[in-house]
Order: structure tokens, then C-alpha cells, then sequence
């Protein structure tokens, strides 16, 4: 039980802080299981500014889509997704009510209870108290294990 709630803290302040994978192919994630198989599931993609700010969206063509705006409309103040003119990709934009305490952790949740039959984009097995995992493109993750979430 310890160890999930570790999990769901290390999610909720990786979200909450937005701290995406940008210039690197291969997410940490600490306090790892040894012999446990991590997943990676990208859901938002991430773009950097030259003044370093941040910006994320979703194309609606992403198997994560349907589910992460059904959350959205679900739980307003949350955050919101807005369409780029007719494009099929949308901006995501937290609102004021995104908390760690409170929606990150139940974001995580809600993730792992709808993820299905969705492809991981990488998964690693634990050697150890930290496993890397591989992945192709720079994009805010979400992270499961053997283990549950």
C-alpha cells in the first residue's frame, strides 16, 4: 500500500509541477520495485517556448482522447480543452481547482481505471530502487506498474 501511495504522490507532483519529458528519451520514475514492469502512456504532447514556458495538447486522433475529455467535462476547473481552429488538435489549459492533493491523484486514477487495451509507448522492468524508461517523443506521461496505480 505504501508503495501505490508513493506512486500516486510521484504522479499527482509530476503533474501538478507540469514537468514534461522534453529533451530526453527516457523517464525516472524512483522508488521503483525491483522486478516490477513499468509502462509509459503518453497523453498530452509538449511544446517549449524560447522564453521556457510550456504548452500541451491532444490531438483528437489519440487513443487518449475521448477519455481524458470526459474527465475534463466531468470535473470542470480541472482543466480545459480548447480546439486550434479547425484542427484536430486541442490546448490543454489547467484551471484553478488542479491540485495535487485533490485532482491530480484522482487524474492518475481515472487514467489507469479507462487505459484498456491502450499500447504503452515504452516500458521498462525494474532493477532496482530507479528504472528508466525508453520513449520516442517529448509528451507529459503517464506511468503504471505491475504493481497497480
Amino acid at each position: 500500500m505504501k508503495k501505490i501511495l508513493n506512486y500516486l504522490l510521484v504522479i499527482a507532483l509530476v503533474f501538478v509541477q507540469f514537468i514534461p519529458v522534453v529533451d530526453a528519451a527516457k523517464i525516472t520514475v524512483n522508488n521503483s520495485v525491483n522486478g516490477q514492469t513499468y509502462n509509459a502512456y503518453k497523453i498530452f504532447d509538449v511544446t517549449k517556448s524560447e522564453a521556457g514556458n510550456y504548452a500541451y495538447s491532444i490531438d483528437d486522433t489519440s487513443p487518449w482522447f475521448s477519455i481524458v475529455e470526459e474527465y475534463a467535462l466531468n470535473n470542470a476547473g480541472t482543466f480545459t480543452l480548447t480546439r486550434v481552429g479547425t484542427t484536430s488538435k486541442y490546448v490543454v489549459t489547467p484551471g484553478e481547482k488542479f491540485t495535487a492533493d485533490d485532482h491530480a491523484k484522482a487524474f492518475a486514477a481515472y487514467l489507469n481505471s479507462k487505459k484498456g487495451d491502450i499500447k504503452a509507448n515504452g516500458t521498462a522492468k525494474a532493477t532496482g530502487e530507479t528504472v528508466e524508461i525508453e520513449v520516442k517523443e517529448a509528451g507529459y506521461y503517464f506511468v503504471d506498474s505491475s504493481l497497480g496505480a
